[in-house]
């Protein structure tokens, strides 16, 4: 009797002994998994190897703070004093400014959704992160400092999104950007326009072609949010007003130019939302938003509109220079078609051919006469070569043809300037 019971008590535990095995292989399996922080996240497959760590940087007078979990931010000043003001609200872990995607008719608060997943690194040059949209999309946020004035710090900051298409088929998709303000919260008014006219009520713009830049300030910190000029991408709508409004259940705020910045259920709480035109996106498809912010603390003034016209200038003077390199390189591959061989005939139809093409083309070989005297400076050479790392330093696939050329107008003036 003693010898079945035993007998029985193996069995059961030779039966019982895999299910025990498995499950601790399962659960090991699953710890890995957390542990190894995420999932392949699209064209972006080498996140998978960071950690989400909590990020606290700090790049000359701007201080970025990010919550990898929950793929919040905040932005401040930092003052003479070292000390930060915070420009955006630092309450409920930053949960109050976020970036929204709309694909199709659905919306997704990036930072606040369940088919979301977010991760953030901290690189030499830069702050990003990274929202991957099950089966839909991947949202890059990239926050990179620069500088308004060659070697004075970092006072301007460059927001720069790229959503990329990771669903199986093309659909439309359009970004939004909500920032919970503080700093006009502190001061008379919350908003000012770039001419300094206090905005006392709610607002939206179609377009910020006749005031590309407004104000946000008090008598600790002020920052100007640049939005047209030189490479920033023109936007749907901008809208200035109570969070409650901004922060709307719909993808468009409705908005009231009469409106003040108080509702009954929130008083003295300012916002701002960002809108940029929907794309429609192929498979694997990008697209790209840019804007700026420009800092200043201790009673000074930001440079963002010394800033965004200088860089608006450079980018003309390079389109210039793009056209007489482009201009040359026709004319010379136009001189390789003509050979000695050909009747004369050919070569009079050929020359006729080549004048209709290149009317608009200088005729002069290229020299400094050919180029506007700003392009033939050091500093505009030091600018040049600053852009391209910073370029080099991206991502260069998104930044190809813009790297090649400035690459191509560095190599032409250089010529010009030796010569």
């Amino acid at each position: 009797m003693k010898k079945s019971i035993l007998i029985s008590l193996l069995l059961a535990v030779a039966l019982v002994s895999p299910l025990f095995a498995k499950s601790k292989k399962s659960a090991a399996a699953e710890e890995e998994t957390i542990q190894s922080d995420v999932p392949e996240m699209g064209v972006f497959s080498d996140w998978k190897k960071v950690r989400s760590r909590r990020i606290d940087k700090i790049f000359g007078r701007i201080r970025i703070r990010v919550l990898p979990g929950r793929g919040t931010f905040n932005i401040g000043a930092v003052n003479e004093s070292e000390k930060t003001i915070s420009i955006l609200s630092n309450m409920n872990e930053y949960t109050s400014t976020y970036f929204s995607l709309r694909c199709g008719k659905k919306i997704y608060k990036l930072h606040d959704s369940a088919d979301v997943k977010t991760k953030a690194r901290l690189l030499d040059d830069k702050v990003q992160i990274i929202y991957s949209v099950n089966g839909t999309a991947d949202v890059l946020v990239e926050f990179i400092p620069v500088e308004s004035q060659y070697g004075e710090g970092y006072d301007v900051l460059r927001i720069q999104t790229t959503v990329t298409n990771t669903g199986k088929k093309a659909a439309e998709f359009a970004l939004k950007n909500v920032m919970d303000t503080v700093l006009g919260e502190a001061d008379l008014y919350h908003f000012y326009t770039a001419d300094n006219v206090p905005i006392k009520s709610e607002a939206s713009f179609r377009t910020m072609a006749n005031s590309p830049y407004f104000n946000s300030k008090n008598k600790a910190a002020w920052c100007q949010f640049l939005l047209d000029g030189a490479d920033v991408t023109p936007t749907d709508i901008v809208a200035l007003g109570n969070y409650a409004t901004v922060d709307s259940s719909t993808w468009e705020p409705d908005m009231s130019s009469y409106r003040t910045f108080d509702t009954v259920t929130s008083y003295n709480n300012s916002a701002v939302g960002i809108l940029w035109p929907a794309k429609r996106l192929s498979k694997m498809q990008t697209m790209q938003s840019v804007y700026y912010i420009a800092f200043a603390t201790d009673g000074n003034i930001p440079f963002g509109e010394e800033f965004i016209n200088l860089k608006t200038a450079q980018m003309k003077n390079s389109a210039a220079a793009a056209g007489i390199i482009a201009g040359t390189k026709k004319q010379n591959d136009t001189s390789k078609v003509v050979t000695e061989n050909q009747e004369q005939e050919e070569v009079s139809e050929v020359i006729s051919v080549s004048k209709e093409q290149t009317k608009t083309v200088i005729d002069e070989e290229p020299s400094s006469k050919n180029l506007p005297k700003e392009l033939l400076t050091p500093e505009y050479v030091e600018g040049l070569l600053k852009r391209i790392d910073e370029l080099k330093a991206g991502d260069q696939t998104i930044n190809k043809e813009e790297l090649k050329t400035l690459n191509d107008e560095l190599d032409f003036i250089l010529s010009i300037m030796r010569s």
